[in-house]
């Protein structure tokens, strides 16, 4: 818009779902009926037939994910089904491809060997892709945000965890001032974690930056951040963290539960070694032919 008439928009969230969902949904469905299609002659009726265990599978998830969801988000099953659909997908074509199932080990065992390396990439990518789809549903429909103000010696529960805020305490960095909060994570009576989210100045560029403390394990990630005490408005443009407080002194504190996040990570990750593997197949080299030996005497192709 900016290049046609000089212009300049922002957007937010709401664009980018209302754009980019309703074109992805699509081409998801599609990739997993895509390698079931062969070139230029593609039964689609035979490739959907031959998917029923993903769409079984996709059908199981839905209802499973529905029925244990205590807030009942049906666009998160639809997208864990979704997510089912592609990496089931993926492993039934595999599948299909090495005959399992229908045919003995050592065939099976052969046509796995055999088969091209671009193949086994193709089905790790798009496994790693479900991956990602079930890593955005779960954080976009089940994120759990808490924002308040706490005191040194406060405890609240955020998804299960209980934080207890242990205070603020004021550090100098090599060319900034901050003030650090410290918070004991429990998990029931055993200590998970602590975390320790800072607010730094800078005073050479006047500005300001929060650095959030993060703890991640494989199925959510908790991020934690602190705001600004509950003190009168600072004279100028001094940032309000830096004020003197007192021990009993409110700051606001902010605590997110992120769940499936790493599954974002772990997809991108997968699909990147589908990638690399589907590159060393050779047919992907360009100009690499297969070398030949050539018998002594033999005329070449310049002869």
């Amino acid at each position: 818009l900016e290049a046609l008439g000089g212009a300049k928009v922002s957007v937010g969230p709401p664009f980018f779902n209302a754009t980019f969902v309703p074109l992805m949904i699509p081409l998801l469905l599609a990739l997993a009926v895509g390698p079931m299609l062969g070139w230029k002659r593609g039964d689609l009726a035979g490739a959907l037939q031959r998917l029923r265990a993903a769409m079984l599978a996709s059908l199981v998830i839905v209802g499973a994910v529905y029925w244990m969801d205590s807030r009942r988000s049906v666009y998160a099953a639809l997208a864990m089904g979704l997510a089912a659909w592609l990496i089931v997908g993926a492993l039934v074509e595999w599948a299909e491809r090495v005959k399992l199932f229908r045919a003995d080990a050592g065939t099976v065992w052969s046509r796995a060997r055999s088969l091209p390396r671009a193949s086994w990439g193709m089905t790790i990518a798009h496994a790693g892709m479900g991956l990602i789809v079930m890593g955005i549903a779960g954080v976009t429909a089940w994120q759990t945000e808490v924002i308040r103000l706490a005191r040194a010696g406060d405890a609240f529960d955020v998804a299960g965890y209980n934080f207890v805020f242990k205070g603020v305490e004021r550090t100098q960095g090599p060319n900034f001032h901050a003030v650090r909060a410290t918070f004991e994570v429990y998990r029931g009576e055993r200590l998970y974690a602590v975390m320790t989210p800072e607010r730094r100045y800078f005073p050479v560029a006047g500005s300001a930056t929060t650095e959030t403390s993060i703890r991640t394990n494989l199925l959510a990630d908790l991020y934690a951040t602190i705001g600004d005490p509950e003190v009168p408005p600072p004279p100028g443009n001094a940032p309000a963290f830096l004020m003197p407080t007192q021990p009993d002194t409110a700051w606001t504190v902010r605590i997110y539960h992120n769940p499936l996040v790493p599954w974002i990570w772990l997809g991108a990750c997968v699909m990147v070694i589908g990638g690399i593997v589907s590159l060393t197949d050779r047919r992907h080299r360009v100009g690499a032919p297969r070398r030949t030996a050539v018998a002594a005497g033999t005329p070449t192709a310049a002869e």
